[in-house]
């Protein structure tokens, strides 16, 4: 399915990079391969396109530990569609992970938890062209108080450490490939977390995935459930 999506977007003149998740976004940094030297037409390389769900991969335990347990805490009492409902109401523990019930599926949950991992936990935003000041910035955090110049003041450094990645990422020219990465290192500086009250704080995102115990996350998914569904 990538494979055709990837060749299909490239015959229409669409860039993969800007309108598929992949990893070399959400890795990437100034020390990276630019995505303009990068070849789709190697199989090695689309494999990090997408996002994987298979048995082997930690993904599955990202999305239903850490993703589900924010999605529920900020906006369990919005879903109101009936088979999401159904899918997280019937999870399971099957083979040491949360899973669905035998003969069932939860192709709707990963779908409605992989949006909720791009707004949490995706990082590099403004290289799909996404402003990422903007994405849940209405969500309230328990915490400090700050004044809103000081929000404002970290706002405006997200968004220009954003531009200057992708400045760098199709820049040509290494002396001002050089400058930007100058001038990267200054604005990653002036990052203060605890400035920054919305739920994509920089510390979160960067966090790695903690030591998965499913008992425990079915417990915590169920006790989030109820009084919602």
């Amino acid at each position: 399915m990538l494979d055709i999506l990837i060749s299909t977007m490239l015959k229409n003149h669409t860039d993969p990079f800007k309108r598929l998740y992949n990893t070399f976004i959400q890795e990437y940094s100034g020390t990276s391969k630019r995505l303009s030297d990068i070849d789709l037409s190697d199989g090695r390389n689309r494999k990090h396109f997408g996002f994987a769900t298979t048995a082997a991969a930690d993904s599955r335990n990202i999305l239903y530990g850490k993703v589900m347990m924010n999605m529920l805490n900020y906006m369990a009492h919005k879903v109101r569609d009936a088979d999401i409902v159904d899918e997280i109401k019937s999870l399971t523990i099957r083979n040491g992970r949360v899973d669905h019930p035998l003969g069932k599926h939860d192709d709707t949950t990963i779908s409605f938890l992989l949006t909720g991992f791009f707004a949490f936990f995706g990082k590099n935003l403004s290289m799909y062209g996404i402003q990422s000041e903007e994405i849940l910035k209405c969500v309230s955090k328990e915490g400090v108080t700050v004044s809103d110049t000081a929000k404002e003041q970290q706002k405006y450094i997200q968004r220009r450490l954003g531009e200057l990645r992708q400045l760098i990422a199709s820049e040509d020219n290494m002396m001002l490939v050089q400058a930007y990465k100058r001038e990267l290192k200054h604005y990653e500086s002036l990052v203060d977390n605890t400035l920054i009250d919305d739920a994509r704080n920089m510390d979160q995102v960067k966090q790695q995935p903690s030591i998965y115990n499913p008992y425990a996350e079915a417990q915590s998914l169920s006790q989030s459930l109820r009084g919602f569904f």
